[in-house]
């Protein structure tokens, strides 16, 4: 961590010389942004984007652009889970001190450095001290608006389902609705009274117990995937508090835990699994004839799913007295039906977010500058309203079409002697409820 950290620094340091520079965007096959520069990029951990600002600062005028600066400083401290009025009015009971931190940081790191993103957190204490100082100061800041986990929200509004959109927060709520939470609950009050569950209620089951677990649901997790997210939890919990559970592998626990969440889900999320269930079957449907699929982005970016089977290519290494054998994987022109069965959610579901961060950077005509993780939405201060209707008007736009069908029909075309079936039926959620949803991507 300690090179890792001098490397930052090290080209930070470097790049301090030069008063504008970009980061050149690559897009991945399924049209993601990534953004290009070893370590020190937009992208990067907390402390990389802590150091980096935009080269053009604006101006804070109005009332609703303080009150999204003032939150923002509230999200990078770990208060999401707070209604947007209550992180504004922790940012000011806490206003002096956030002041006198900006003027002295070493002397108030108790402060800033327990929140959950501390540099970021910092750097947004430093820009806010000196606009408390002067009001008519330029703030280069780059601020977000992210997305509730992204992956449930896309398919809440792809299968219409209104139970999976209240849960991410895709519709007009008046508090910001946690699906982490309502796992974590749905555990302890569903798990038995046997010897995992009780070492498992000794440990704790929290919103974060589960979340990595949650996350990647959407993205073609396997029970296996999901009990591997709980066991590097449980490792780090370990660490952080000193936990010691009586059984005698942490893999079992981990299993155990995993099982449970796995038992709640289709209750809680049901258009995920049944979206990752319909695209398994076109896909199974379409390897069954050695072809892979393909689709459309309504961006017009085309995304090709073809995975092949691969062989072992032995190769042997002499250096000096030493003699090594290595095996390199190489492709085969034969389709491999089971990788496609196990990335096609995570490949469809990464591109429409792709999709939906194309349009919003489009559509956020008075925006200027942009820094874009995903689903995180990064600008200035100034233009964080623009943004926030911006991704709001584009998610409306984008899910207002039945994107399953198309895809079957899309898939028809192509391999015409396939009779692929038709899509689930719709729900009732109106993705047009995401334009009143103050916590959408807040």
């Amino acid at each position: 961590r300690q090179l890792v950290v001098a490397r930052l620094l090290q080209l930070a340091e470097e790049y301090c010389q030069y008063p504008t520079f970009y980061f050149c965007q690559q897009l991945d096959f399924r049209g993601r942004f990534y953004s290009l520069g070893t370590g020190l990029n937009n992208q990067g951990d907390d402390l990389s984007r802590s150091m980096l600002q935009f080269n053009v600062g604006k101006q804070l005028t109005t009332d609703e652009q303080f009150r999204f600066y003032r939150i923002q400083g509230a999200n990078h401290y770990g208060l999401t889970h707070l209604s947007l009025e209550d992180r504004d009015r922790w940012v000011e009971d806490n206003l002096t001190q956030i002041f006198y931190a900006g003027l002295d940081p070493l002397s108030h790191m108790a402060f800033w450095a327990e929140a959950k993103s501390p540099w970021q957190f910092l750097a947004w204490i430093l820009d806010y001290s000196a606009i408390l100082l002067d009001p008519l100061k330029l703030s280069h800041l780059p601020c977000s608006i992210d997305g509730t986990n992204n992956g449930c929200q896309i398919w809440s509004m792809v299968m219409r389902d209104q139970p999976t959109g209240v849960a991410t927060n895709c519709t007009n709520n008046d508090q910001p609705q946690d699906l982490y939470a309502q796992v974590a609950d749905a555990v302890l009050d569903t798990m038995d009274e046997g010897f995992f569950a009780h070492e498992w209620r000794k440990i704790g089951i929290d919103r974060s117990t589960v979340k990595g677990a949650v996350m990647v649901i959407p993205y073609s997790a396997t029970l296996t995937g999901v009990s591997n997210t709980i066991y590097e939890w449980l490792q780090k919990k370990r660490e952080d508090a000193g936990i010691n559970p009586a059984w005698k592998s942490d893999f079992l626990g981990s299993t155990f835990l995993a099982q449970q969440v796995w038992r709640v889900l289709p209750d809680l999320i049901p258009a995920v699994l049944e979206g990752k269930a319909y695209l398994q079957h076109l896909v199974t449907l379409a390897a069954a004839e050695g072809a892979g699929v393909s689709w459309d982005l309504p961006s017009g970016f085309r995304v090709e799913n073809r995975y092949m089977k691969k062989t072992l290519r032995k190769v042997h290494t002499n250096l000096g007295k030493r003699y090594h054998v290595s095996y390199v994987q190489t492709p085969t022109p034969a389709l491999s039906s089971r990788r496609q069965r196990q990335t096609i959610t995570a490949n469809y579901t990464h591109s429409l977010d792709s999709a939906l961060l194309t349009a919003t950077v489009c559509a956020a005509k008075e925006v200027t500058h942009f820094s874009m993780v995903h689903d995180s939405y990064g600008c200035h201060a100034a233009d964080l309203p623009a943004m926030a209707l911006a991704v709001r008007q584009s998610a409306a736009e984008l899910f207002n079409r039945n994107l399953l069908q198309e895809l079957r029909d899309g898939l028809s075309k192509q391999l015409p002697e396939v009779c692929f079936p038709q899509p689930p039926q719709l729900g009732t959620l109106n993705p047009r409820e995401v334009l009143d949803s103050r916590y959408f991507f807040n």
